[in-house]
C-alpha cells in the first residue's frame, strides 16, 4: 500500500517538474494564489465543522481532565488534519511567492538562463505537491459531514425498523 501511495505521489511530482519547466513563473504565481484561496476555504470549513461538531471541545482543552482532553483530541483529529494541511499550503505558497519576487528583483541584472528552467520546474513540482496535499485535505474536511449524514441515515433506518417491528 505504501508503495502505491509513494508512486501515486512521486510520479505526478516528477512529471510536474519536467512539464513545469516551460510554464512561466508569472503563471505559476497565479496558481499559488489559487492554492492560497482553496486552502483558506478548507481552513474555514474545517474550523466551522470543529465548532459545529465539537462545540465544547475548545473550552475543555484548558479546564478539563487529561482523559477528557485525550478523548476530545481523538475525536477531533480528523478535523485538525485538513486545517494543518491548509496552513502548510498557505505558508509554503506565501514563502515561494516572496522568494520568487525577491529573487527576480535581485537577479534582474544577472544571466540566470541556465537555471531558470530548473527553478520553474522546481516551483511547478512544489505546486503539484501542494495541490495533492489540498486534494487530500478536501476529503478530510468533507469526511465529518459524510460521516454525520451516514450516521443520521442509519439512526433513522434503525428507528423505522424498530417502530415497524413494534407495530406487529
Amino acid at each position: 500500500m505504501r508503495i502505491l501511495v509513494l508512486t501515486a505521489t512521486a510520479v505526478p511530482l516528477v512529471l510536474a517538474y519536467f512539464f513545469g519547466r516551460e510554464v512561466p513563473l508569472k503563471d505559476q504565481l497565479s496558481l499559488y494564489g489559487l492554492l492560497i484561496t482553496v486552502a483558506s476555504i478548507i481552513l474555514g470549513l474545517s474550523g466551522a465543522w470543529l465548532a459545529i461538531v465539537f462545540p465544547g471541545m475548545l473550552g475543555r482543552l484548558y479546564g478539563s481532565s487529561k482523559a477528557e482532553r485525550s478523548a476530545d483530541l481523538q475525536q477531533s483529529r480528523r478535523l485538525f488534519r485538513p486545517m494543518l494541511a491548509a496552513v502548510v499550503v498557505i505558508a509554503v505558497s506565501v514563502a515561494v511567492h516572496m522568494v520568487v519576487t525577491v529573487a527576480s528583483s535581485m537577479l534582474s541584472d544577472v544571466d540566470v538562463s541556465n537555471w531558470e528552467a530548473v527553478a520553474r520546474g522546481l516551483s511547478f513540482g512544489i505546486l503539484a505537491f501542494l495541490g495533492e496535499l489540498l486534494i487530500i485535505a478536501m476529503f478530510y474536511a468533507v469526511a465529518p459531514a459524510v460521516s454525520y449524514e451516514l450516521n443520521l441515515r442509519n439512526e433513522v433506518a434503525r428507528d423505522d425498523t424498530v417502530s415497524q417491528y413494534r407495530r406487529r
